[in-house]
Protein backbone atom coordinates (compact mmCIF):
# COMPACT_ATOMS: atom_id res chain seq x y z
CA UNK A 1 0.00 0.00 0.00
CA UNK A 2 2.53 2.44 0.57
CA UNK A 3 4.15 1.30 -2.62
CA UNK A 4 1.93 3.10 -4.17
CA UNK A 5 1.27 6.20 -2.59
CA UNK A 6 5.06 6.85 -2.73
CA UNK A 7 4.23 6.43 -6.77
CA UNK A 8 1.17 8.47 -6.49
CA UNK A 9 3.29 11.13 -4.91
CA UNK A 10 6.08 11.11 -7.11
CA UNK A 11 3.45 11.12 -10.30
CA UNK A 12 1.86 14.06 -9.04
CA UNK A 13 5.27 15.98 -8.39
CA UNK A 14 6.19 15.19 -11.80
CA UNK A 15 3.28 16.43 -13.26
CA UNK A 16 3.17 19.36 -11.81
CA UNK A 17 6.92 19.99 -12.48
CA UNK A 18 6.01 19.18 -16.10
CA UNK A 19 3.14 21.46 -16.18
CA UNK A 20 5.59 24.50 -15.86
CA UNK A 21 7.61 23.48 -18.56
CA UNK A 22 8.09 26.65 -21.15
CA UNK A 23 6.88 25.63 -24.81
CA UNK A 24 6.91 28.92 -26.14
CA UNK A 25 8.20 32.08 -25.14
CA UNK A 26 7.42 35.50 -27.91
CA UNK A 27 10.22 38.01 -27.02
CA UNK A 28 8.89 42.02 -28.04
CA UNK A 29 11.06 44.63 -27.28
CA UNK A 30 10.77 48.51 -28.77
CA UNK A 31 14.27 50.84 -28.69
CA UNK A 32 13.10 53.93 -26.73
CA UNK A 33 15.78 55.45 -28.46
CA UNK A 34 15.14 55.35 -32.09
CA UNK A 35 11.76 53.56 -32.24
CA UNK A 36 13.42 50.56 -33.59
CA UNK A 37 11.44 46.77 -32.84
CA UNK A 38 12.76 43.53 -32.64
CA UNK A 39 10.76 40.23 -32.05
CA UNK A 40 11.27 36.20 -31.77
CA UNK A 41 9.84 33.52 -30.56
CA UNK A 42 11.87 30.38 -28.22
CA UNK A 43 10.92 27.39 -28.24
CA UNK A 44 11.47 24.59 -25.10
CA UNK A 45 14.16 27.77 -24.38
CA UNK A 46 16.39 26.28 -26.98
CA UNK A 47 15.38 27.03 -30.02
CA UNK A 48 14.96 30.62 -31.41
CA UNK A 49 12.55 31.46 -34.56
CA UNK A 50 10.24 34.28 -36.40
CA UNK A 51 13.24 36.68 -35.60
CA UNK A 52 12.49 40.35 -36.84
CA UNK A 53 13.89 43.23 -36.80
CA UNK A 54 12.57 46.37 -38.00
CA UNK A 55 14.71 49.27 -38.06
CA UNK A 56 13.20 52.83 -38.05
CA UNK A 57 13.86 55.67 -40.17
CA UNK A 58 15.62 57.49 -37.12
CA UNK A 59 18.01 54.64 -36.56
CA UNK A 60 18.70 54.68 -40.32
CA UNK A 61 20.07 58.47 -40.37
CA UNK A 62 21.90 58.09 -36.91
CA UNK A 63 23.89 55.29 -38.33
CA UNK A 64 24.44 56.89 -41.50
CA UNK A 65 25.28 60.80 -40.60
CA UNK A 66 25.79 60.10 -36.21
CA UNK A 67 27.19 56.54 -35.74
CA UNK A 68 29.06 57.17 -32.81
CA UNK A 69 26.69 58.69 -31.49
CA UNK A 70 23.74 55.64 -31.95
CA UNK A 71 22.34 53.92 -28.56
CA UNK A 72 19.93 51.62 -27.98
CA UNK A 73 17.26 51.46 -24.96
CA UNK A 74 15.09 48.54 -25.37
CA UNK A 75 12.23 48.04 -23.44
CA UNK A 76 9.72 44.82 -23.97
CA UNK A 77 6.20 44.85 -25.17
CA UNK A 78 5.42 41.53 -25.31
CA UNK A 79 7.08 38.90 -23.06
CA UNK A 80 4.33 35.97 -22.89
CA UNK A 81 5.00 32.46 -22.21
CA UNK A 82 3.19 29.88 -22.82
CA UNK A 83 4.09 26.42 -20.38
CA UNK A 84 2.99 22.68 -21.53
CA UNK A 85 0.35 22.87 -18.98
CA UNK A 86 -0.15 25.74 -16.68
CA UNK A 87 -1.27 28.38 -19.39
CA UNK A 88 0.22 31.84 -20.33
CA UNK A 89 2.42 34.14 -18.44
CA UNK A 90 2.29 37.58 -19.43
CA UNK A 91 5.17 40.17 -18.21
CA UNK A 92 6.66 42.81 -20.20
CA UNK A 93 7.93 46.58 -19.71
CA UNK A 94 6.20 50.06 -20.72
CA UNK A 95 7.93 52.04 -23.81
CA UNK A 96 7.33 55.61 -24.51
CA UNK A 97 4.80 57.36 -25.62
CA UNK A 98 6.14 57.30 -28.77
CA UNK A 99 5.75 53.39 -29.44
CA UNK A 100 1.75 54.22 -29.64
CA UNK A 101 2.63 55.97 -33.13
CA UNK A 102 1.99 53.94 -36.05
CA UNK A 103 5.21 53.20 -37.35
CA UNK A 104 4.53 54.16 -41.10
CA UNK A 105 3.37 57.85 -39.85
CA UNK A 106 6.83 58.02 -37.61
CA UNK A 107 9.08 56.99 -40.74
CA UNK A 108 7.39 59.40 -43.20
CA UNK A 109 8.25 62.01 -40.32
CA UNK A 110 11.48 61.15 -40.83
CA UNK A 111 11.45 61.62 -44.18
CA UNK A 112 10.07 64.79 -44.33
CA UNK A 113 11.70 66.78 -41.63
CA UNK A 114 15.45 68.03 -41.76
CA UNK A 115 18.86 66.43 -40.38
CA UNK A 116 18.33 68.33 -37.06
CA UNK A 117 14.56 67.86 -36.48
CA UNK A 118 15.60 64.49 -36.34
CA UNK A 119 18.29 64.79 -34.06
CA UNK A 120 15.73 67.33 -31.64
CA UNK A 121 13.96 64.36 -31.21
CA UNK A 122 16.57 61.23 -31.02
CA UNK A 123 17.89 64.07 -27.88
CA UNK A 124 14.75 63.98 -26.52
CA UNK A 125 13.94 60.28 -26.63
CA UNK A 126 17.28 60.02 -24.67
CA UNK A 127 16.35 62.34 -22.08
CA UNK A 128 13.35 59.75 -21.12
CA UNK A 129 10.90 62.72 -20.09
CA UNK A 130 7.76 60.54 -20.72
CA UNK A 131 5.93 63.79 -20.92
CA UNK A 132 8.36 65.87 -23.02
CA UNK A 133 8.27 62.71 -25.34
CA UNK A 134 4.12 63.00 -25.38
CA UNK A 135 4.26 66.66 -26.16
CA UNK A 136 7.09 65.73 -29.03
CA UNK A 137 4.74 62.96 -30.31
CA UNK A 138 1.79 65.30 -30.50
CA UNK A 139 3.73 67.91 -32.61
CA UNK A 140 4.77 65.08 -34.87
CA UNK A 141 1.08 64.08 -35.19
CA UNK A 142 0.32 67.56 -35.67
CA UNK A 143 2.60 68.05 -38.41
CA UNK A 144 1.80 64.46 -40.46
CA UNK A 145 -1.86 65.62 -40.62
CA UNK A 146 -1.05 69.27 -41.67
CA UNK A 147 2.38 69.10 -43.26
CA UNK A 148 1.98 65.97 -45.09
CA UNK A 149 -1.85 66.28 -45.43
CA UNK A 150 -2.03 62.60 -44.97
CA UNK A 151 -5.54 61.40 -44.90
CA UNK A 152 -6.81 59.48 -41.48
CA UNK A 153 -7.83 55.90 -41.58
Amino acid sequence: MMKWVQHIVIFSCLLLIAAFIPVRTEHGYFCDYTGSFKEWNTWFWLVETDQHYRKSKLEEFLENKHASELEHKWVSFRGTTTYLLAGSMFAHGSPNPLFQMPRDLFDQWCDAVSDEEKMKLYNILKAGDKKDIRAKAGEMEEFILTQLRLPLK
